[in-house]
């Protein structure tokens, strides 16, 4: 299985190298690659060159995703993961608008989206080597780590 990460910041980058380690070890034949973006950004409205060049996470998505649409396509065992803090939106409006740009970049591959919380640079750099994942009581570290695994089983 192949996992590409698509992550809002360095520091989430940090926390993804440390459960892809405990991942590795569960599941040998798990690989995966990440990309930090600039910070989160916005969706776009009309996708120009301007809107999407920016280096922020949302406004370079559906380019990203169209990309791996086409590249990804032929790994059958693979998937894209979003991860960002979505601390300041409602979860269910926001999964919507990242659906949509799903659907209006006619996105085939598997992607989903997954919330880590304000606390990832914490967790990567004083706890997330002693993480044991399953215990983790945080809902949103919880709906990651289920959908990270379901994957690498499969």
């Amino acid at each position: 299985m192949f996992v590409y990460f698509l992550l809002e910041d360095m520091s989430s980058e940090a926390l993804i190298d440390i459960l892809m380690e405990n991942v590795s070890l569960r599941y040998p034949g798990v690989s995966y690659k990440c990309r930090s973006f600039k910070g989160l950004g916005g969706f776009t409205q009309k996708n120009t060159v301007k809107e999407t060049r920016t280096g922020k996470l949302l406004n370079d998505l559906s380019t990203y995703l169209r990309g791996f649409n086409n590249s990804l396509k032929y790994l059958p065992d693979s998937a894209v993961f979003i991860v960002l803090d979505n601390d300041d939106n409602d979860p269910a409006v926001f999964r919507a608008g990242l659906e949509e740009v799903a659907k209006d970049n006619h996105i085939t591959i598997d992607s989903t989206y997954m919330e880590v919380g304000q606390k990832k640079s914490e967790w990567a750099k004083q706890i997330g080597r002693y993480m044991e994942p399953e215990r983790n009581i945080s809902p949103s570290f919880q709906s990651f780590w289920k959908e990270l695994t379901k994957r690498a089983v499969s």
